[in-house]
């Protein structure tokens, strides 16, 4: 999800892992763009081609919002474009044919510069056997068809074979999977293990191992970039100084262990947000975080029996108040991004509507006596807009937890998932055409 592509939230990485700056409107378009593709892809995977095919083509439109010297440069855009030509087969759209020769030869264009002329550079850094093939043999297979509708049968025979050859050496041997399988692997991990490995069983589970072990210590080292995009998200969002936002939800963690809400602070302060450096302060260090407190600022008794009116628990509604320094607009933000789950967050938002649709009816009701527990007392314009902001931003906290919900639902678990093409479908389609040009 981008919130605002001036600040980075995500960072590119090349093969190298190093860092390509954009400029802001280009990363915008770039990260909607692999968004857009992400969705795509998880409606191909569910073989709804047409809607694939409307995501691709908008995710391309975004794209093109980018320098094409950079788009030629990265993998990402040849899978689009031999993704949207895949669609068009499956699709039957045989109307796009120039458009899909087009992409065909960008894609080809791009694998040539990334993996070096036939391949060799991908060769040489992953073995001969790497389960990129499967993307060059899609590529292979599809160039075969756009051949034979163009009526150059021969060339579209000879780049059927090629494709053929490249599907057989692909194939996996449906038993070996199924023992991967019945060891407790994942049948994607399985099966790219046992094309990299040409079908050694033995190999496949040592690779998968290595893989896993490889994986958990990218995921330990990226948990201080997660942490940060966190931090500096919701340190956009509340617009206060970096330097003292601290992440609501970790207060109350912590504070859930029975540590005070001041050293809490502190603690997440001097490590940036870090929980667990923070616990280990909290647990080594306390007697030198109390010595080192800044001075503390009571809740507001007014501010704080208005959140308390409002249906905020007293411990969060003095936490929220003494950490922002009494400042209402902050401690409601603190409130609503310390809740734990959607259910609470709906909760708020049910509670809100019902005082705001009651306020109003007393507001227009004259010389009615009648009230509710949920009505508060003392209606003043201040308080009712209060309850108006409130409702507002509970409403925006949902709509961005259901739409990360939404886009993150469709991400596949495994970063290769692009390369596990299950290649029946190819199998398929080869064998049709190659019937097509025996008449």
């Amino acid at each position: 999800m981008v919130v605002d592509s001036e600040h980075r939230f995500v960072e590119l990485e090349d093969q190298d892992g190093n860092v390509i700056s954009l400029p802001p409107q280009e990363n915008r378009s770039l990260l909607l763009g692999m968004g857009l593709y992400e969705k795509g892809r998880a409606a191909m995977r569910r073989e709804h081609f047409d809607e694939a095919l409307l995501l691709f083509l908008e995710a391309d439109e975004k794209f093109s919002g980018c320098n094409s010297k950079f788009l030629e440069a990265v993998d990402n855009y040849a899978l689009l474009n031999l993704d949207i030509v895949w669609c068009y087969l499956c699709l039957k759209n045989i109307t796009q044919l120039p458009d899909a020769q087009r992409r065909l030869d960008l894609c080809e264009r791009i694998f040539r510069r990334s993996y070096g002329e036939k391949y060799s550079r991908l060769y040489a850094l992953k073995g001969a056997n790497c389960p990129e093939r499967a993307l060059i043999m899609r590529l292979q297979l599809l160039q075969g068809v756009i051949l034979f509708h163009q009526n150059r049968r021969d060339e579209a025979l000879q780049r059927l074979q090629i494709a053929g050859n490249s599907l057989a050496e692909l194939k996996v041997d449906a038993d070996q999977l199924s023992l991967l399988i019945e060891m407790g692997f994942d049948a994607a991990d399985a099966r790219l293990a046992l094309r990299s490995t040409n079908g050694n069983v033995e190999q496949a589970v040592q690779s998968i191992e290595e893989r896993r072990q490889r994986l958990q210590a990218a995921r330990l080292n990226a948990d201080d970039s997660e942490m940060e995009m966190n931090r500096r998200l919701a340190q956009l969002q509340a617009g206060n100084d970096e330097r003292d936002w601290v992440h609501p939800r970790s207060v109350c963690r912590l504070m859930e262990l029975g540590y005070e809400r001041q050293l809490v602070v502190e603690a997440l302060r001097r490590t940036e947000n870090n929980l667990d450096r923070s616990l280990e302060l909290l647990q080594s260090h306390s007697d030198e975080l109390r010595r080192n407190l800044p001075a503390t600022v009571a809740a507001d008794e007014q501010m704080l029996y208005t959140l308390r009116e409002l249906g905020f628990k007293l411990p969060s509604a003095r936490a929220a108040l003494e950490t922002t320094r009494n400042d209402m607009d902050r401690a409601v933000d603190f409130l609503l991004k310390s809740l734990a789950n959607e259910r609470e967050l709906n909760s708020v938002i049910e509670h809100m509507s019902q005082l705001t649709s009651q306020t109003v009816d007393l507001a227009t009701t004259s010389g009615s006596a009648s009230s509710t527990s949920a009505t508060l007392t003392a209606v003043t314009p201040s308080k009712l807009n209060l309850v108006q902001s409130i409702l507002a931003k509970a409403k925006t906290e949902i709509e961005s937890y259901s739409a990360y919900k939404r886009f993150n639902d469709d991400l596949p678990e495994n970063d290769q998932d692009y390369l596990d093409l299950t290649l029946e479908q190819e199998e398929q389609i080869l064998n049709e055409y190659m019937r097509l040009l025996e008449h």
